[in-house]
């Protein structure tokens, strides 16, 4: 049993603790059979674990699963315990599909767009999400003024109706965005390219008072995988290496491997970094 972003024959479980369904909770999973990913839940026992085997729901349908490069990303309860977010990622690219616990019904949220899910958001319905569109599927897809050139986007799980916030770039520059816990802001980082570095805003939950809070440059420039503290005063991030980079590793007496990023092949060098430019660095 593996939780999260681990991908083919494994289950992914999610804790529930939804009173609109029942007095017991749930732990969610998705496995595999010859129809591909199947949504599966157990009930919680009182200290946390499984108190069966997974028991099959539906699949997810539209053959996912069926290739074995497809997988499960993420599982994702809405705030008010009505929805699940599933995330899941195929050749082509990224998709949600929403189950609806009361209805027992799995659709695609938003319909007719490829992207991913970021977040659900704390405050208003309870099953609104922060979303980030990469293309649109066919004439169906919902376009923005007639066009398609989306930034980040709320869509409510129920109608999958959404709306569209300038985020100062296109979607596809988006890093990560995440809601206020109280839901009345949401930084978000973006980058114009790989090892172009990123930069951090913050903005109001409608997309307005938008801020440029700083710029990261250098090896480690992606900021991402914010996260707020529970006062909403303070917020921490990781700075990512969004590309390969020189790798220095000390071996016994003055000597060092070094991997350079244009080259599948350790050096060894005594004191010295050769880079792809040909310039030395010497080592302290």
């Amino acid at each position: 049993m593996i939780a999260g972003g681990i991908t083919a024959w494994k289950l992914f479980p999610l804790w529930q603790t939804s009173p609109s369904i029942s007095s017991n909770a749930y732990i969610y999973y998705t496995l595999k059979d010859p129809r591909g990913f199947i949504l599966a839940r157990s009930p919680k026992g009182p200290d946390g674990q499984p108190l069966k085997s997974p028991q099959p729901l539906l699949p997810l349908g539209d053959s996912f699963g069926l290739v074995e490069s497809d997988s499960v990303l993420s599982l994702q309860l809405s705030p008010d315990g009505n929805y699940l977010a599933i995330d899941g990622n195929r050749d082509h690219g990224e998709q949600v599909w929403m189950y609806a616990v009361q209805s027992n019904t799995i659709s695609f949220k938003p319909d007719a767009v490829m992207g991913n899910f970021l977040r659900w958001l704390p405050n208003g319905n309870g099953h609104t999400f922060l979303y980030r569109p990469m293309l649109p599927l066919g004439p169906s897809a919902p376009l923005d003024g007639g066009s398609w050139n989306p930034g980040l986007w709320t869509v409510d799980a129920s109608s999958g109706a959404h709306t569209n916030m300038d985020i100062g770039t296109v979607a596809a520059n988006l890093i990560d965005a995440v809601p206020s816990p109280d839901g009345s802001r949401i930084v978000y980082s973006t980058t114009v390219g790989l090892g172009m570095g990123s930069d951090a805003y913050l903005m109001n939950s409608d997309g307005s008072n938008r801020t440029h809070l700083f710029t990261t440059t250098g090896l480690e420039s992606v900021a991402g995988l914010f996260a707020w503290s529970p006062d909403g005063k303070r917020i921490a991030y990781e700075r990512l290496a969004d590309s390969p980079a020189p790798s220095l590793q000390r071996a016994s007496g003055p000597w060092i491997v070094v991997v350079v990023s244009r080259s599948a092949w350790p050096m060894w060098m005594v004191d010295m970094v050769i880079f792809p430019t040909g310039r030395p660095m010497g080592i302290n």
